[in-house]
Parts: structure tokens; sequence; C-alpha cells
């Protein structure tokens, strides 16, 4: 499989190869869409003939390098992400997403071997989906808890003590919030046009020493070691922080 070093284009490389199933998913819709309207989508029919077959395994190669991809980058950052309990929310997702797909591809082998009938596959899968969502829901609670962000010094405006009019613009700006699609495209746009920045913490790095602020400049390879720009490394590196 894909492996390098993480490095300067490493968050970039992870964000396309997961972003890559974001554009992939709809595109294998509509083609569905098209390949069914034609006669020739044939869904459940693992002969190589028809469009399911190849969509389902493109499908699943998808799938497979976001996962993959996503295992690299938690690898590389599970320390400065256990405070966010990564794992949690990783679990919580990846059971919605790949327990459905698994499962509808599963019982379609069995109607396609003809161990089950079509009419009770689709009440089995419906039922089965029924029976996960509660326990999911329960977990995605725990996972993305607001607590992990909450900022003790922050002042919190009680529900109760707006007026009616202000409660329906908070929830109207919360859902339109939640359902708008400029961050998915702006991160697109970013992993695949933009070229990859480099991100470092501000925070970190202003509370260590001089030395060592020097040391990581060099190991990020902004400055070479024998470089003439060393005496101006500080006021560089700020710069990139900035940008």
């Amino acid at each position: 499989f894909f492996s390098f070093k993480p490095g300067k284009v490493f968050l970039q490389v992870c964000k396309q190869m997961l972003l890559q199933f974001v554009i992939i998913k709809p595109l294998l819709a509509i083609i569905a869409m098209i390949l069914e309207s034609l006669d020739l989508y044939k869904e459940g029919s693992f002969n190589i003939s028809t469009g399911y077959f190849w969509l389902t395994i493109i499908d699943n190669i998808s799938i497979c390098i976001a996962l993959y991809f996503l295992v690299l980058f938690y690898i590389s950052t599970a320390d400065n992400l256990k405070p966010y309990r990564p794992v949690s929310k990783f679990l919580c997702i990846k059971a919605v997403l790949f327990f459905t797909f698994w499962q509808d591809v599963i019982i379609t082998i069995l109607v396609y071997y003809s161990f089950i009938e079509t009419r009770f596959a689709q009440s089995l899968e419906d039922l089965i989906i029924c029976l996960e969502m509660l326990p999911l829901a329960i977990a995605h609670a725990y996972g993305f808890g607001c607590k992990t962000y909450k900022n003790p010094d922050s002042q919190f405006i009680e529900l109760t003590d707006l007026t009616t009019k202000q409660k329906i613009t908070t929830v109207i700006a919360n859902i339109a919030d939640i359902a708008s699609h400029r961050d998915l495209i702006q991160d697109t746009i970013n992993a695949f046009v933009n070229k990859p920045h480099m991100y470092m913490d501000l925070g970190d790095f202003l509370n260590i020493s001089v030395n060592e602020q020097k040391n990581r400049v060099i190991k990020e390879g902004w400055i070479e070691k024998n470089s003439n720009d060393l005496q101006t490394w500080k006021t560089r590196y700020l710069l990139i922080i900035n940008n």
C-alpha cells in the first residue's frame, strides 16, 4: 500500500485521500441512476457486465483508501488528539458508514445466491439499521460531547434568557451552519488546488527555548542548517505561522 514519512505535505495528502471519497461517492450515485435508467445497473447482480458490480468495487476501493489514510493521520497525531477522544469519534462515524455498506453487500450476496428472498432482504436490512441506530446515537452523544471543547472561562447564554425571536434565529442559524457545504468545498479546493501549508502551533513554539526554536525551523526544512538566512530565521518562522 502507500507509505511515506510525515512531512510538510503529509496533511495535504491525507486530506486528498479522505476527500476523494466525498467526491467519488456522489458521482457513483449519479452514475448508478444513469445506468439504472438504461437498465444496465442491475442492483444485486455480481455479473461483471453489470454496473452494480463495478460501482461496488470502486466504492469499496475508495472507502479503503480513505480509511487507510485516516488511520495514518491518527497514528501520526495520536498524542495531540488524545484529549478529544478521536478513537470514539472514528468508531462512531465508521460504524454508520461501513456497517451499513457491508451489511448491504452481504445481504445482496445472500439474495444473489438465493439464500433469502428479495422482499425479506429489504425488510431485514431496514430492521438491522433501526436496531443499530439507537446504540449508535448513544455512542455519538458520548464521542461528540461538547464538554471537551467547552471553555471554562467563557460566559454562556441560557436559552431561557433569549426572546422567542432570538431562539428561532439561533436555531435557524445553527441548522444553516450544519447544512452548509462551504467548509467542504473550501477544504476540497485547499486539498487539490492550493499548495500545501505547513502548520505549527504558535503557543508551543513560543514556549520553547531559542535554540529549540531554531532546531525546529531547521528540522521542518524551512531553512537549511548552513544557510545564510539562518540569522533571520525567527522573522521568517513567525511569518509562515501567520500565513
